[in-house]
């Protein structure tokens, strides 16, 4: 066999036989020297070391340079790793960000963390419009041992699935509506409603972060009833997904 093509590779010599069959020492067509197994060769199982595979993955990729991803700025691609192609970003304070191509289009990473690390009305995310009662109610929400049982009960209820999109994973409990003026339903599991990070942050990019409402809600989730509900309705509106069981809200 030696001197004969396979694919990408090239037979070079015999190998030390295992104990299925015989094996070849093989150079495939990028320079990377391995044995590869006289039947795998034969059956075309085998006809490169891989990089044919990864060389039609990176085709694939996207080119991200210059997208804005939140106050991310990409800069172009550095390079693979793991299979994974990694972007050069830099923030809009200035710093430097890697980052792969899926946490970018999923908009995973955003930034480099310096705007979690300014403190108070520094902060991008601070809400000038809380009082400060307001505010330690807030800080302590997600701490509380009844936030918790309120968001376990949530989960359950929608077979710990996104009602949205259907995905299992990381999810968050989204109060329909919300629970910085809807008082009475903060703890109302009939209030709450299941969607992944993803969904979670799409309702919220589209209809924002304040005022929070079953009206936005039925929209978001493309359920035509939106239509006939007046603003501000509250209970009770039946939310069917097709991933859950009907959700009374």
């Amino acid at each position: 066999m030696a001197g004969q093509v396979f694919g990408r590779w090239t037979v070079l010599g015999p190998a030390p036989r295992t104990r299925l069959s015989a094996s070849w020492f093989c150079r495939c067509a990028c320079g990377v020297e391995q044995s590869v197994s006289g039947n795998s060769l034969r059956m075309g199982k085998s006809t490169s070391c891989g990089c044919a595979r990864l060389a039609r993955k990176r085709a694939t990729v996207p080119d991200l340079t210059g997208r804005r991803v939140h106050r991310l700025t990409v800069v172009g691609l550095l390079g693979y790793e793991a299979g994974q192609s990694r972007w050069l970003c830099t923030r809009d304070c200035g710093n430097d960000v890697i980052a792969t191509a899926s946490r970018l289009m999923n908009a995973t990473t955003r930034s480099c963390g310096c705007a979690r690390s300014k403190p108070g009305s520094t902060n991008h995310a601070w809400r000038h419009d809380l009082s400060p009662e307001e505010r330690e109610i807030h800080a302590s929400r997600m701490r509380s041992g009844k936030s918790v049982e309120w968001r376990e009960a949530v989960f359950a209820r929608d077979h710990h699935r996104c009602v949205k999109c259907g995905q299992h994973g990381t999810l968050n409990a989204h109060h329909m509506d919300g629970f910085d003026w809807y008082i009475e339903g903060r703890y109302d599991v009939e209030n709450g409603c299941t969607l992944c990070v993803a969904c979670h942050r799409a309702y919220h990019a589209e209809f924002g972060q304040k005022r929070a409402n079953c009206h936005d809600f039925l929209l978001f989730l493309d359920d035509d009833r939106y239509l006939e509900l007046p603003p501000g309705a509250r209970f009770p509106i039946s939310v069917t997904s097709p991933f859950t069981s009907t959700i009374e809200e």
